[in-house]
């Protein structure tokens, strides 16, 4: 059976055209709708708890309407999404992101407001007093996820999830690791077997299709500020692998009395590559330090298909520097090497960091590297080529957000490649490169490369224009 998911929609003032949307949309979804009658500064401080960290201005439409607020629960299917949120990197719910997006164009954020996530949901029904609703599910942070191991003699160890022998076999460890780590009687038996990739890759290709589907469901239940999984440890490991930062859940009946738990659980901290990229990647964002992964992004969140490339903008190149020590004094990244290189009129800074972590043998990498650098220039020999500012300020104003990371758009990444092949390289396309271009050139056109490619180049490498014909051809 399908794991249910509960999403809410607000309306702040009962807006009677905006209701029917709802009820047409959501027709036998509907499990609860209730009117809520709050008016004045009772009104505003549940509308700014909703909202928290972000303030609601008192004197909004919001808060001081005098109508009623109609609040709906909507089950649905649990279709779930990775996207940057206030509150961090989470799974979100792609169904109702939907029907937000579509309604935005005709009514304001004045006029309703949806949850993203089931932890959303049970935010507002606290706030509106309305807890026994809330639905027994749970988006947990893959450190929190503990295993228990049940020993012959009924003695019950409870451990990470991560450190747990059948998780590590599966994403990967080698036999041999595994043990001297856990010292097995016999490594070659087949609970332990190390799974070969052509199925761990054919398993893991099965999870594409999001944690909505039954083989991912994960059943566990909740102990004190712990989920204990008891059921679909497998498929919760195959997550990981895949680079989950958070996993869905569906409590549970506890298997083991309190006490038991009480005795063998034992505090355990550690900390995955995967999880100190997200802190660091977070951290940008917070700090609104600005910057732009121009390679290595294809195959994220899960791993990096080579080092992430970050240029970092200039004007807040120092407080990243600032940013970064600290970083490094916490144990989270790790400095790796840095290099100047002459230029003209301006120094040009390559530094590489990388993440400081363990359990994440499976990266392509084995952590992951950063090479970051404070302009967007390229290599002629030992002097470095800084494309124009007017590049610099088209990357930054048109970058995407991709899950958690911004790149650039189609037109950037093609001058880029141009730069590189022809400046880095001497003109010789790598096959990945030249089919990149190719790959972005289709919704491109020709007068549109050119254009931005005259702003990019300096003027000594402007006779680079010349090799636009050939590569339109």
């Amino acid at each position: 059976m399908m794991q249910e998911d509960f999403q809410v929609i607000i309306t702040w003032n009962s807006n009677p055209e905006f209701i029917k949307i709802v009820e047409k949309t959501f027709e036998n979804q509907i499990v609860l709708r209730e009117e809520i009658k709050l008016v004045g500064e009772e009104r505003a401080k549940a509308i700014n708890d909703l909202y928290h960290p972000i303030h609601v201005p008192h004197n909004s439409t919001r808060c001081t309407s005098v109508e009623p607020i109609t609040l709906f629960m909507v089950k649905m299917a649990p279709k779930y999404k990775y996207m940057m949120r206030t509150e961090g990197y989470l799974l979100c719910n792609s169904i109702i992101l939907d029907f937000k997006t579509q309604y935005r164009k005709e009514f304001d954020f004045n006029t309703f407001h949806c949850s993203d996530s089931i932890e959303e949901t049970k935010k507002a029904l606290k706030v509106f007093g309305l807890e026994k609703h809330i639905p027994p599910h749970d988006i947990v942070p893959i450190e929190k996820i503990y295993t228990i191991i049940h020993l012959n003699d009924g003695y019950y160890n409870i451990v990470p999830m991560s450190n747990d022998v059948t998780v590590q076999h599966l994403i990967g460890y080698d036999v041999n690791f595994l043990h001297q780590k856990f010292n097995l009687i016999n490594p070659y038996d087949p609970k332990v077997r190390i799974i070969q990739p052509s199925t761990l890759n054919y398993i893991s290709s099965l999870l594409d299709f999001g944690q909505e589907h039954d083989l991912c469901k994960i059943i566990a239940f909740k102990y004190k500020d712990k989920h204990l999984i008891v059921d679909g440890k497998h498929r919760a490991c195959f997550l990981y692998f895949k680079g989950n930062r958070h996993i869905f859940l569906h409590e549970g009946a506890r298997p083991c009395s309190d006490e038991i738990i009480e005795k063998s659980l034992k505090e355990t901290s550690f900390t995955t590559h995967l999880e100190n990229l997200h802190k660091f990647i977070y951290a940008l964002h917070s700090r609104k330090i600005r910057f732009v992964v121009i390679r290595g992004f294809k195959t994220m969140p899960k791993t990096a298909d080579t080092d992430l490339d970050l240029v970092i903008h200039p004007d807040d190149y120092q407080t990243f520097l600032i940013f970064t020590k600290e970083y490094i004094a916490n144990n989270i990244i790790a400095f790796n090497v840095e290099k100047s290189f002459k230029h003209e009129f301006y120094p040009a800074w390559y530094r590489a960091f990388r993440t400081v972590g363990t359990l994440d043998d499976f990266l392509t990498n084995k952590d992951y590297q950063f090479d970051t650098y404070n302009h967007v220039f390229f290599f002629d020999k030992d002097q470095a080529v800084i494309l124009n500012k007017e590049f610099l300020d088209y990357l930054f104003d048109n970058r995407k957000l991709k899950d958690f990371l911004y790149i650039p758009n189609e037109l950037s990444e093609m001058v880029m490649l141009l730069c590189r092949t022809y400046i880095d390289l001497n003109g010789n396309w790598k096959d990945k490169h030249k089919a990149r271009f190719n790959e972005l050139k289709t919704s491109i056109t020709k007068n549109e490369f050119i254009e931005l490619l005259i702003k990019a180049l300096p003027d000594k490498y402007k006779h680079l224009l010349s090799y636009v014909d050939e590569l339109f051809t």
